[in-house]
């Protein structure tokens, strides 16, 4: 009896005519194993974007656009008239593959490609152009763990996109989906990977910062800390890395030995990522206080106390530190004195970029604009079904709204 995929390949080539058996056996075990397009090449799903991505008639050839205006109606509600208010107009609208009842739990743009992590290990990539998807593969079973994603170039000069799980390093083309490398960790991670040369840089469950040199597939080098370490590391200038860990401790360590610059040490932990601008490392804190640490020695520079826990993720741009507090909304700080510029009750969220000298905020419900001199809002958009929204540069740049179902859509600045 032939296997249900060979009788799948006889079948396209015209060498097996079908016997009432050989349905009934297709009939009972091809549902459970995919279908005879189920693809078995080193264990991934590798989706072209000609499979997947909506057509779209009403667009020019020429200007293949991933606009789908009845699903993205649905994935995505966009109400267009109140963009264009704040001087943004649709570009398109993509949908990366998002199987089943999953959600989108990442999304990076590296290159001029958006690419876009489910989450059972789906990643898509999508043209930043055109929002057309350029391909989709399913890395692992819906049961791994993933940490994050980063840009990297290999020893032998590819380009490729570094996507981590808590124990393996998947090494994929950026223009296939193909798997060029798995590598394995030498510890469980906790975070995605920063990159410096052929260095990732994670933090683990255990409190290491971890170095994984890539060349080698192999750990370069470590440096404990007490507690977990859940959020960063994070790059300070062009070749500090810092690490801060669940119980307060921060280490300030040269990427390419794991030399330690700095250490210093808070009384407790983040749940949002520690920021940098001009050569400091800025922390807001569970312990109710914002800090300002420099890396050469681990000396703070300055700490703002706050009557409750620091629990949304900051921005540093420009010399001023932005950052929510629950009572005072987001306060504005001098990056270098602490001293605090504005804050403003009623404004919320994290600060995500400027459009027309102003600035942008989303606090997962709304995307606020704010006057940049005293925090007041000018105006704000509800956001229904966005999880995430960022720009592609601070001031001026491209606006991303990503949708916790699927649907991706790109604003650029109108006039």
């Amino acid at each position: 009896m032939h296997a249900p995929h060979a009788v799948c390949r006889r079948l396209a080539a015209g060498r097996v005519v079908p016997t009432a058996a050989t349905l009934a056996l297709m009939v009972t075990l091809l549902p459970a194993l995919g279908g005879c397009n189920q693809s078995r090449d080193r264990g991934v799903e590798t989706t072209s974007s000609a499979e997947r991505a909506p057509a779209d008639s009403s667009r020019p050839a020429d200007r293949r656009r991933a606009t789908d205006r009845p699903r993205g109606a649905q994935v995505l509600p966009i109400d267009d008239a109140k963009y264009l208010e704040i001087g943004y107009r649709r570009d398109w609208t993509g949908f990366p593959s998002v199987p089943g009842e999953h959600r989108v739990a990442d999304a990076k743009l590296i290159g001029t490609q958006l690419f876009v992590r489910a989450s059972d290990s789906t990643v898509s990539a999508l043209d930043t152009d055109t929002g057309r998807m350029r391909w989709a593969a399913t890395l692992s079973t819906s049961l791994t763990r993933f940490a994050g994603m980063a840009a990297a170039t290999l020893p032998d000069g590819r380009d490729t996109v570094l996507v981590a799980s808590e124990a393996e390093v998947y090494f994929v083309d950026p223009n296939t989906g193909n798997i060029l490398d798995i590598q394995r960790l030498e510890r469980v991670v906790s975070t995605g990977p920063l990159v410096f040369g052929s260095t990732a840089v994670f933090g683990t469950l255990s409190g290491e910062v971890l170095a994984h040199n890539f060349r080698f597939g192999a750990k370069f080098w470590g440096h404990q800390l007490p507690g977990s370490i859940e959020y960063g590391p994070t790059r300070v200038g062009d070749d500090i890395v810092a690490g801060v860990s669940a119980q307060g401790g921060i280490a300030f360590l040269d990427p390419a030995t794991g030399r330690l610059y700095g250490q210093a040490k808070i009384f407790q932990g983040v749940s949002t990522e520690p920021v940098s601008d001009n050569g400091l490392l800025f922390i807001a804190s569970l312990d109710q206080a914002i800090y300002a640490f420099n890396p050469v020695g681990g000396s703070r520079v300055w700490r703002v106390p706050t009557p409750h826990p620091l629990v949304v993720q900051p921005t540093a741009h420009d010399g001023v530190l932005y950052v929510e507090t629950r009572e005072d909304g987001i306060v504005a700080l001098d990056q270098q004195t602490g001293q605090r510029l504005w804050a403003n009750a009623e404004a919320r969220g994290t600060v995500v970029g400027m459009r027309n000298n102003k600035l942008l905020s989303f606090d997962g419900r709304h995307i606020h604009v704010l006057y940049p001199r005293t925090g007041a809002v000018e105006r704000s958009i509800r956001t229904e079904g966005v999880g995430r929204v960022f720009t592609d540069e601070f001031v001026d740049g491209n606006l991303y709204l990503v949708g916790s179902r699927g649907g991706v859509a790109r604003f650029v600045p109108r006039g």
